[in-house]
């Protein structure tokens, strides 16, 4: 009995070799290669491989929402490099960023601000850097970002760098870029808005005075009209010993409505020039790192 036991172990513990080679060698390649074809052929049955194209479709299996992004965006798939796909599915991961509200702000940039894809995405790293240490979400900075990209052809500077520092600015505040692009056409439409201005002036008794506002607007510095509105809104207090009338022609004067301007009233924002120049250095930091682990 325990001599036979001995003879046998050689045999078994080669029984055993033989087996595991069997299911983590050729039985573990074609099950891992059996779930990548699944996978690619259901990603090109989509929209039909021989029109994607196996490149393309192992692109979207892949990278998913920032492949679809960019095609949608561009129209087209052959904006969708690896190198910029990469890059995306970082600041996803870093900023929780959707491939989408990414493409679409990368479609502005590129179209309106002239500049390549990679100095985009350095933008873009900025804003997410600057909204993180400021907390601010990212991916709402994106959100809202992609969700105004007209504003990109009428106030970008700078790659969009200008606009996305004033969308951490928004959201801090409670409103979104809308608002902002509603209050620097009101100021722009400079007959109406010197009427309503006055008009306010009258029956608030502020001393209403949208120069600043006016000439922030036009030199693009959104983030700074935004600042100058705040000055010129007051504080909360004031606001509510306005009777009804009053508040809706001190709304009228920045283009907003009554509610909006509540929220400016109410809010305060925490992103001063002082912070912003302290920040700068962390910013820079933060995106070379990123950068380093996009190369």
């Amino acid at each position: 009995g325990g001599g036979g036991a001995g003879k046998n172990s050689p045999k078994l513990a080669r029984s055993r070799k033989r087996l595991a080679e069997f299911f983590f060698g050729p039985a573990l390649g074609l099950a891992l290669s059996t779930f990548a074809f699944s996978a690619l052929t259901s990603a090109g049955m989509k929209e039909g491989m021989m029109s994607v194209g196996v490149k393309n479709t192992f692109k979207r299996m892949v990278f998913g929402g920032a492949f679809e992004g960019l095609r949608d965006a561009f129209g087209n798939m052959g904006q969708a490099d690896i190198g910029t796909l990469f890059r995306m599915q970082m600041n996803r991961l870093m900023f929780g960023i959707s491939g989408g509200d990414q493409a679409k702000v990368l479609a502005a940039q590129v179209n309106i601000s002239g500049l390549t894809k990679q100095q985009a995405l350095n933008v873009q790293s900025q804003v997410a850097s600057f909204a993180a240490l400021n907390a601010v979400l990212p991916s709402k900075v994106f959100e809202d970002m992609a969700s105004n990209t007209e504003m990109f052809a009428k106030y970008a500077k700078d790659g969009g760098l200008n606009l996305g520092m004033a969308a951490v600015k928004a959201r801090q505040l409670g409103i979104d870029l809308s608002t902002v692009d509603k209050i620097a056409d009101s100021v722009l439409n400079f007959q109406s808005s010197i009427e309503a201005e006055l008009s306010a002036s009258l029956l608030t008794g502020k001393q209403l005075n949208l120069n600043r506002a006016r000439e922030l607007a036009l030199m693009g510095d959104i983030a700074g009209l935004q600042d100058e509105i705040l000055k010129q809104v007051g504080s909360e207090a004031e606001l509510q010993q306005m009777n009804v009338v009053a508040r809706k022609k001190l709304a009228d004067a920045f283009g907003i409505t009554v509610s909006e301007l509540s929220r400016l009233a109410s809010g305060e924002l925490e992103i001063q020039n002082s912070d912003m120049k302290q920040n700068t250095r962390a910013i820079q930091v933060l995106t070379g790192v990123m950068l380093g682990f996009a190369v």
